[in-house]
């Protein structure tokens, strides 16, 4: 089973953003989309959650979305965007429920707790959720949204986690935190698609990667294939060297060897 986004083409206001990008996501795997700022990777996310206007095809499962009713949608899939605001002051527990109104464990209590337990936040639910720090708030999102497709698989069909840089504002014990997580649910048979920014994150965790530059794709493939020395210092702008620890077989870059051209 397969997420698959095709001659995605995409504009905000008179600007062009992807170029006609081929995309798939495989179910059991974790995909990860890097690239430089403003590259596109966010806009390609929201163009396969129907976020923005675009051009082409995205299918879930073989369905094309298109043709799928909200609430099939949001059975199959839950969406993590970079930021999200609330207006009222909502408790952290009701704000995790959100994404537990209805569906396969809509009848279970103890998932919102459940939830914000795996993602560290385990005691908050009392509190209220404009009291909660950025990467707090982060976290609390991303417990709602575990509960919207708590079980990876139903029915034989994976569900999936579509993530818009899921650890951006967390420091690095809650970045491994939440990356263990995803990689849990990927290997549990779900699947989950993450615009990210840290290149050894992604490097440690993904099974796949895409690097996104002006809106098209410049290379994708597994991590070792994807992390060159060539593709990476095109995609940056900087000269950049990939290391690999001989006895781990993991590549990884390392910030003081980043020479601006």
């Amino acid at each position: 089973m397969t997420l698959q986004a095709r001659n995605i083409q995409a504009c905000i206001g008179n600007t062009k953003i992807l170029h006609g990008i081929n995309f798939t996501g495989h179910a059991g795997e974790i995909t990860a989309i890097v690239g430089p700022n403003g590259s596109g990777k966010s806009t390609l996310l929201k163009a396969i959650t129907d976020e923005v206007d675009f051009t082409g095809h995205v299918t879930l499962n073989g369905q094309d979305t298109a043709t799928m009713k909200p609430w099939q949608l949001a059975a199959l899939r839950g969406v993590l965007p970079q930021a999200a605001t609330l207006a009222f002051p909502f408790t952290v527990i009701e704000v995790v429920r959100m994404g537990l109104l209805s569906g396969i464990s809509g009848a279970r209590a103890d998932v919102p707790e459940r939830a914000l337990n795996a993602v560290g936040l385990d005691g908050y639910g009392g509190r209220f959720y404009q009291e909660l720090s950025g990467g707090e708030q982060q976290r609390a999102q991303l417990a709602r949204v575990l509960c919207q497709v708590w079980h990876p698989v139903v029915n034989d069909a994976p569900r999936w986690l579509l993530l818009d840089e899921p650890v951006a504002s967390l420091d690095i014990g809650h970045q491994l935190l939440v990356m263990h997580l995803i990689r849990d649910y990927a290997s549990r048979g779900g699947g989950v698609v993450a615009v990210m920014h840290d290149l050894n994150l992604s490097a440690m965790f993904a099974d796949r990667m895409a690097i996104i530059l002006e809106g098209n794709i410049l290379a994708s493939g597994p991590p070792n294939k994807v992390m060159q020395d060539d593709v990476l210092s095109k995609a940056y702008g900087c000269n950049l060297r990939v290391n690999t620890p001989p006895a781990l077989g993991q590549s990884f870059v390392l910030p003081h060897l980043a020479i601006h051209s």
